[in-house]
């Protein structure tokens, strides 16, 4: 239970961090205040006027937000709870490393899917190379740009590969291995199937 509950707070604090609609003045004393809300059954925020498309700028540091710090809270969970060593909570290089490659992994799957609700979370410095808007590369006449766009975003998603195999690598308990290793796993034949 307590790794759902973790996981729902995390996804709730994203929620509001991604918004872009609400002001900082508003943002910033909404995330700090949050734990707080968490008690109240009636709590609610109806001001949202989130509906224009979302632009990434920093890559890494949106996918450690969104991913990294779950891949470390996970491990220390894991560690709290004695199902595994010190050294897997202790190591957050690891553990951030795994959060990236499952995010990596889903922003490059769910492409034509985001540019569709309007989303847009490949990152220019990439994308720019290869095109005016990204939105240019769901176009089929620009099939080879898109492609070595693409490519070029599973390659820097690969580098996370060694970290995650040093991380699998330290886990003993059979359960935590499993439910890390699923969706690693399924993340390296999703970007092999992809890779062209």
């Amino acid at each position: 239970h307590a790794v759902c509950i973790f996981y729902l707070v995390l996804r709730a604090l994203d929620t509001v961090e991604d918004d872009m609609t609400i002001a900082l003045e508003t943002k910033i004393p909404m995330l700090h205040d949050f734990h707080t809300y968490l008690y109240q059954e009636d709590w609610r925020y109806m001001h949202s006027k989130e509906k224009d498309k979302q632009v990434l700028e920093d890559f890494p540091t949106y996918c450690h937000y969104v991913a990294g710090l779950v891949g470390i809270g996970l491990s220390r969970l894991f560690s709290a709870s004695e199902l595994e060593d010190p050294i897997v909570g202790l190591d957050t290089k690891l553990s951030n490393s795994m959060g990236l490659f499952l995010q990596k992994t889903n922003i490059i799957r769910d492409y034509l899917e985001d540019q569709m609700e309007g989303r847009e979370f490949w990152p220019k410095e990439v994308w720019g190379k290869y095109g005016k808007k990204l939105s240019d590369l769901a176009n089929p006449e620009r099939i080879v740009p898109a492609v070595h766009c693409m490519n070029e975003l599973i390659t820097n998603a690969l580098h996370h590969v060694p970290d995650v195999l040093t991380y699998l690598s330290r886990l003993k308990n059979q359960s935590v291995f499993n439910f890390c290793a699923i969706p690693q796993v399924m993340a390296i034949a999703t970007l092999a199937r992809m890779l062209q």
